[in-house]
């Protein structure tokens, strides 16, 4: 379930963007201690105590069972909360054709192609309740496969070349503020319910598997040869 926040302060004076990338990494560290949350904020621990404890008054933080403060599903929710208007259902379908539209576009492209391809989509959020009319973000993890030569223009990337993973990911995203795509090793991470929309097994590259195949039956003869020789 995808919050909608105010794009006002909020929790007192803290900027709703930085809140949620906070909410983020508590998540991702599964602790929400007062000083945890003043690291996340870049804050004395003194000023944060207020917004420390509405957390806590809302059920986004909560003590587990050894009495350790952790964050709760609220926080999940906060994690990934959106700015502005609610989106009617029926966008939403339409974005998720979409997203699966250009999905089977990336994964059509030559084997020669830099674009990543892409292996599997999940929706998670406040789509996989199917009793609301108004929604928040399209919350979608991806996974990537790397085709042949991607792995080396991501490693020229680092030197100003174009990511294949931000191309792959604007190749993927339908236009608009609406969808919010995430690497799913974040989704694992934050631990929220997810449904699987499309999965692509990628092909296996023929060029290579006989490279392999040339590799080792090089090596095979190698070691016979070798035998021969210490018989």
């Amino acid at each position: 379930m995808t919050l909608l926040l105010s794009r006002q302060p909020v929790y007192g004076l803290v900027d709703p963007k930085l809140l949620r990338m906070g909410a983020r990494h508590l998540c991702v560290i599964d602790a929400a201690r007062p000083f945890d949350l003043a690291v996340v904020l870049g804050a004395p621990e003194k000023q944060v105590m207020p917004i420390w404890e509405k957390l806590v008054e809302e059920g986004r933080i909560a003590r587990d069972d050894q009495g350790h403060w952790r964050p709760t599903a609220g926080m999940n929710e906060l994690a990934t909360a959106r700015f502005g208007s609610p989106m009617p259902r029926k966008k939403a379908d339409a974005l998720v054709a979409k997203l699966i539209e250009n999905a089977n576009a990336v994964n059509s492209l030559p084997t020669t192609a830099t674009e990543y391809y892409v292996r599997r989509l999940v929706v998670f959020g406040s789509y996989l309740d199917e009793t609301r009319a108004d929604l928040g973000d399209l919350d979608i993890g991806w996974e990537p496969a790397e085709r042949p030569g991607t792995a080396e223009q991501l490693v020229a990337s680092i030197f100003g070349g174009a990511n294949p993973l931000r191309r792959t990911e604007t190749m993927l995203r339908p236009k608009g503020p609406y969808v919010r795509l995430m690497p799913m090793s974040e989704v694992l991470k934050l631990g929220a319910p997810y449904r699987e929309i499309y999965s692509f097994a990628p092909p296996v590259d023929a060029a290579a598997g006989r490279k392999d195949k040339k590799q080792c039956a090089g090596k095979r003869r190698i070691q016979r040869n070798g035998a021969r020789a210490f018989r």
